[in-house]
């Protein structure tokens, strides 16, 4: 199964993001089932500051980085956007394997894709 190509769906213009809503939908037509908790935690760690939607390539990224590389453009977007700058800001955005939560996605995914 490629994940990748049910974002993509919602992604019509390959800014390689989505909202909370899509993101979730998308989860759960892969049969993938997450808790509130675990929800909220993907959320507020992928979350564009601008927009408030998810950025599924960098998600996809953390939970299988063989598989879904990041572009440079896709490193200079996920990146700016989490700190809440401009194109080419250091990343110095926390490992998934740091927070409980989304370690505990991580693990659930790659069990389930």
């Amino acid at each position: 199964m490629d994940i990748k190509s049910f974002f993509q769906e919602w992604d019509k213009h390959r800014h390689f993001k989505v909202s909370p809503k899509q993101f979730r939908q998308v989860l759960a037509n892969c049969k993938f089932t997450l808790t509130n908790e675990e929800f909220d935690a993907i959320v507020a760690h992928y979350k564009e500051h601008s927009t408030g939607d998810v950025m599924y390539m960098k998600f996809l990224h953390d939970a299988f980085p063989e598989k879904y590389p990041l572009e440079s453009d896709q490193k200079m977007t996920t990146t700016a956007s989490k700190l809440g700058g401009s194109k080419g800001a250091k990343d110095e955005s926390i490992s998934p394997a740091k927070i409980p939560a989304l370690d505990k996605v991580m693990t659930k995914i790659k069990n389930v894709v």
